[in-house]
């Protein structure tokens, strides 16, 4: 399980592009997988086997950058087949578009909100699938300036 790696020193929740993989406790998670597999014997698709497949894909990334989106995509369709909640909505869309981030960097810049669209464009180059990536513009998202007035 991720547990551990989920919270600080101060109890404070850790998105997952902040956690420490080293700290992921590798014997609940081959224990879940081993269950998992188990369950996947059947003919049914769950809910419960669709998170499960989506942990998956997080736990056998080495690193966010290396998480295989597409599979966690394919994942997040089927489960909202199964359950349209505005969690899994929104899941969907980040799975989908990397660039969420930088766009709503963007959009703070134009309006003058220089320590949000900094906020926005720091966490917009953790979340990158890769350094091309970083930017629908090809602009480094570490290296952008916070101009309010687009160029």
């Amino acid at each position: 399980m991720r547990v551990a790696g989920r919270i600080d020193s101060h109890g404070v929740y850790l998105p997952l592009a902040q956690q420490d993989r080293a700290v992921w406790d590798l014997f609940l998670i081959e224990r879940g997988l081993s269950h998992m597999s188990r369950s996947a014997r059947g003919p049914e698709l769950s809910v419960l086997h669709l998170e499960a497949a989506i942990a998956c894909q997080h736990y056998l990334a080495p690193s966010l950058s290396a998480t295989d989106w597409d599979a966690i995509l394919v994942l997040y369709n089927l489960l909202y087949e199964r359950n349209a909640s505005p969690v899994i909505a929104l899941n969907r869309v980040l799975a989908r578009y990397p660039f969420y981030w930088a766009a709503c960097g963007e959009i703070h810049a134009r309006a003058d909100n220089r320590d949000e669209a900094r906020r926005c464009y720091q966490k917009a180059a953790t979340l990158a699938r890769s350094r091309q990536r970083n930017s629908p513009s090809g602009v480094p998202l570490h290296s952008r300036t916070i101009d309010p007035e687009p160029k």
